[in-house]
């Protein structure tokens, strides 16, 4: 309960917000911890994430629209562990690094 009147009342907080632009789109890294990283994701239309995993990072995710697995519309939330460089991209239409040749 404490916690959260000091969260409430804490104008620090807002400043941990930051907006990241993706080739996709962007994200929202709005709750930043050494603990876990929360996080707004808007995919434009017609554009895709790539497809990957993860060696240490745990993620949940909230689809707010669309399938996740087909296509994605609108924004969605992930909250993760604060990992945020373990991607291991198998497909990526953009090139970006860490994307498998093989």
């Amino acid at each position: 309960m404490s916690y959260w009147r000091r969260w409430k009342k804490s104008s620090d907080y807002a400043s941990l917000s930051e907006i990241v632009k993706k080739p996709w789109g962007w994200e929202n890294r709005f709750a930043i911890t050494d603990k876990y990283l929360g996080k707004v994701i808007h995919i434009n239309a017609g554009e895709m994430l790539s497809l990957q995993y993860h060696r240490q990072k745990d993620e949940t995710v909230l689809v707010v629209n669309g399938v996740m697995d087909l296509q994605l519309e609108d924004d969605f939330f992930e909250v993760s562990t604060p990992e945020i460089d373990d991607v291991v991209r198998l497909q990526d239409k953009y090139g970006r690094q860490g994307t498998s040749t093989a």
